[in-house]
């Protein structure tokens, strides 16, 4: 029997990011997410976002998909170091805000973004398996929900144990 490591991208892509296997991709983004209303549907978009210009930057995500409430979802998988991921996860969130609008679209049409990254190299200096970043309020260290257009969260693989018959996982203090 030939059995394909699902963190290769290409069989991450497919088990993940194909019709055939929304299910899956719903399941993972309820899984991760805690955001009300639940994602019931996605609609798969074209990972590929081609330069605006002649010198432009193309880049080309794992999975790239919106869901019934209008909100966007990037999903990147990544298995080799890569000391400047932060940027190129940045880059990619910044690039689903962006081709949101189009010309003379108003700003407040603008919906939520998540960037989820999963890595299985040390990037994020603390011991959780589960790191989600917003935008908070410095002077009072909270999330005011003022620039509520993006979060950026980081699962590390190296961190998630569980056992083949365990059914149920844990997700920051979630237990499903």
């Amino acid at each position: 029997m030939c059995r394909i490591n699902p963190r290769v991208d290409f069989a991450f892509k497919k088990l993940f990011g194909s019709e055939e296997n929304k299910d899956l991709l719903i399941s993972l983004l309820n899984a991760i997410l805690s955001e009300e209303p639940p994602i019931i549907e996605v609609i798969l978009k074209n990972p590929y976002n081609l330069a605006d210009y002649k010198s432009g930057k193309l880049s080309i995500m794992d999975i790239k998909a919106k869901d019934n409430n209008g909100r966007w979802f990037n999903v990147e998988i990544q298995i080799n170091e890569d000391l400047d991921f932060d940027k190129r996860a940045l880059y990619y969130c910044a690039k689903l805000v962006t081709e949101q609008l189009s010309e003379g679209t108003m700003y407040k049409k603008l919906q939520k973004t998540f960037s989820i990254n999963i890595l299985n190299f040390h990037f994020v200096p603390n011991d959780e398996f589960h790191n989600c970043y917003k935008i908070i309020n410095i002077a009072t260290g909270k999330d005011d929900k003022l620039h509520d257009v993006f979060e950026l969260h980081y699962l590390k693989l190296r961190k998630f144990k569980k056992n083949f018959n365990d059914r149920s996982y844990a997700v920051g203090s979630k237990i499903y």
